[in-house]
């Protein structure tokens, strides 16, 4: 079968003609979850990212803001997600935290780096893997211009990119990780 492979958000569609049949197959790491036939390649293809779509609307329902996921989202991402040592260090302190909460200094110390600055980098960037696999939207901070995904993970709070900022870990965040029992 001569096929094709795309990246479609979190899921790979892998299409072509097989015995005369176009079909696309719609993959989520290695479980298949859906196969479309249609006329054309092209038509599959086209037919299953509508399918990933509506999939990720109806997803986003249960969801209190496009940034945040819900507890099943996050068990998911968790499970696709190759956690470093150094985000583990920091998860397990955030989510143990009196009412899940940290400063970025805090973050900082519990994954052994020496500054503020290299927590707020290390945790944004995995939030934003956690992220952009569950499909939520970047959040920006009021009176800002760039995207802060680390509200993907917490809320914030105090003066922004300072040791003093604290953040707040999503309760469904600790409630995933609690149930993989990652802390």
């Amino acid at each position: 079968m001569d096929r094709e492979e795309l990246t479609y958000g979190a899921h790979k569609v892998i299409a072509g003609v097989l015995k005369g049949q176009c079909r696309a197959i719609v993959y989520r790491d290695e479980t298949q979850l859906k196969a479309v036939d249609a006329d054309t390649v092209a038509d599959a293809i086209a037919a299953a990212k509508d399918w990933i779509d509506a999939l990720n609307r109806e997803r986003s329902k249960g969801r209190r803001a496009p940034h945040i996921g819900t507890k099943a989202d996050y068990i998911e991402a968790f499970r696709a997600t190759p956690i470093a040592d150094h985000h583990a260090a920091m998860l397990r302190a955030h989510a143990n935290a009196p009412e899940r909460a940290l400063t970025a200094a805090e973050l900082a110390k519990a994954a052994g780096y020496a500054s503020f600055a290299s927590a707020n980098s290390h945790y944004g960037k995995l939030a934003r893997t956690i992220a952009e696999s569950i499909g939520l939207s970047p959040a920006v901070r009021d009176g800002q211009d760039h995207e802060v995904w680390t509200f993907a993970l917490a809320d914030g709070d105090g003066e922004v990119e300072t040791a003093s900022w604290r953040w707040i870990m999503h309760p469904e965040v600790r409630d995933a990780l609690r149930e993989l029992n990652m802390v």
